[in-house]
């Protein structure tokens, strides 16, 4: 290919680049679009939105970013103000589907579960602040057929009640 050809191919294509959907605006940017029993499509200028949003959200010290192809969700990361990651949820065509993971404040993890298809399935798990393992279960298509529960160690409270997906 000649050079004047590959410069004229970019000049016609760098304003498309421009005016590509690569800035991070706000979730609440976005259009949703919500049909019962669907995931929800996230639209902007009237076409499905694909980039990343990003909200802050000041009253739980928070900051949620989404990653969306195509107007869904494909993942949600979050991060308190202290920069300690809060959660990392997975989805598949905007529904949660592979390993879901919440975080203590200080850094250890919650909780970490499977989903496929939006379902819970597998073995999930969740512990206590200082690492300890708080329960062990298994379920399948959603349900649960095995469940642990281990005692907490002394000191360590009970994990708060709101970080699971859909909180």
């Amino acid at each position: 290919m000649s050079t004047k050809y590959c410069f004229f191919l970019f000049m016609l294509a760098f304003p498309i680049l421009l005016n590509s959907q690569s800035a991070i605006l706000s979730i609440k940017d976005l259009k949703s679009e919500i049909i019962k029993g669907k995931p929800t499509i996230y639209k902007f200028e009237d076409k499905r939105f694909t980039g990343m949003a990003r909200d802050h959200y000041p009253e739980e010290g928070l900051t949620l970013e989404y990653h969306i192809e195509d107007g869904l969700i494909t993942r949600q990361l979050g991060w308190k103000d202290s920069g300690v990651k809060e959660r990392d949820y997975q989805y598949r065509k905007g529904v949660l589907n592979g390993t879901v993971i919440g975080y203590y404040d200080n850094g250890q993890k919650y909780f970490e579960e499977i989903y496929i298809d939006g379902l819970h399935h597998g073995i999930q798990y969740s512990w206590y602040s200082d690492g300890s393992l708080r329960t062990k279960s298994e379920q399948v298509n959603g349900f649960e057929i095995m469940r642990f529960e281990f005692t907490a160690p002394a000191g360590v409270l009970d994990p708060p009640k709101t970080l699971r997906p859909g909180c």
